[in-house]
């Protein structure tokens, strides 16, 4: 998963979206590393707009509404509990990843006509 995240110089992955049926997400963000199994949302506070891309949406972003900070709990890869407080653009990217596991997408979350198509790196925020 990782390898697959980093060459598509993506921000996060989950499982599902290489054929895995496990609920595992991937972030990686200003080179920390975060593995989470089993996230559970457990506060959600702030709101933060910001651009959103996919690596199961190529070629589209979207200015998505977010929390700005999140507190998480989880298992990391040895299988020990872990809770995770995490804000801005990490915390962007973790409620991304989990929609994932229950199979929404970020394009879901606004009007269709909101979804723009973009060349070489896109919309800056």
């Amino acid at each position: 998963m990782l390898t697959t995240m980093r060459s598509a110089h993506g921000l996060g992955l989950a499982a599902p979206q290489v054929g895995e049926p496990l609920a595992l997400v991937i972030i990686e963000v200003e080179g920390r590393l975060l593995q989470l199994a089993n996230p559970v949302l457990v506060r959600a506070s702030g709101g933060q707009v910001g651009w959103e891309g996919c690596l199961s949406v190529p070629g589209r972003v979207a200015r998505v509404l977010r929390a700005a900070e999140v507190i998480v709990r989880a298992q990391d890869l040895a299988g020990n509990l872990v809770r995770v407080r995490r804000s801005g653009l990490e915390a962007r990217a973790i409620l991304h990843e989990i929609d994932h596991l229950t199979g929404r997408l970020y394009v879901d979350l606004v009007p269709a006509e909101e979804v723009v198509l973009v060349e070489g790196d896109g919309p800056s925020s």
